[in-house]
């Protein structure tokens, strides 16, 4: 975990990013008796995943996860957008690597949804509500409702309800 604050003063690079354990003989992981640390680790991705903005979901041969934007604020001339998302894909052997979606503001909501055997990730950003397919093709935003003041929507879906969201708008 890398709070956008402190990344902003410089991160462990060489520390962050998704690894990937190796299971002994017994499918168990084998620890140092030193350190209490997982033996067999290995780096898949190099990018901080751990954040108060950021997720991550698993599925079939795939990793979604948001990381901190690495973009530059144009007004500030060098503070980055810490704060604001990059969505990923990639293989679960870290190969396939591809950037699907940038949020123009902080993620206040995001959860994904398995309706019906198909995989949506659903999210807030700034004042819309955003649904992507995920799964071996992702498909483009959509924008399912905009210029609302707050929203609600399913965590999980579980009834023929869950596929529906509520929000207020201003008169």
């Amino acid at each position: 975990f890398q709070s956008s604050s402190e990344m902003e003063d410089g991160y462990d690079k060489a520390n962050t990013g998704i690894y990937r354990i190796a299971l002994d003989e017994n499918k168990k992981i084998e620890k140092d008796e030193e350190t209490s640390l997982a033996k067999g680790q290995e780096k898949v991705i190099a990018k901080v995943v751990g954040s108060e903005y950021t997720f991550m979901y698993s599925s079939g041969q795939y990793i979604y996860f948001a990381s901190p934007s690495t973009e530059i604020n144009p007004a500030t001339h060098g503070e980055h957008f810490y704060t604001y998302n990059q969505y990923f894909r990639v293989n679960t052997d870290g190969t396939g690597l591809t950037k699907f979606y940038s949020t123009s503001s902080v993620v206040t909501q995001q959860t994904v949804l398995n309706i019906e055997g198909t995989e949506y990730l659903v999210l807030v950003d700034n004042s819309k509500l955003i649904q992507i397919k995920l799964g071996k093709t992702i498909s483009q935003p959509l924008t399912l409702a905009e210029d609302f003041t707050s929203v609600i929507f399913a965590q999980n879906y579980m009834a023929e309800g869950d596929k529906i969201a509520y929000y207020l708008t201003n008169l």
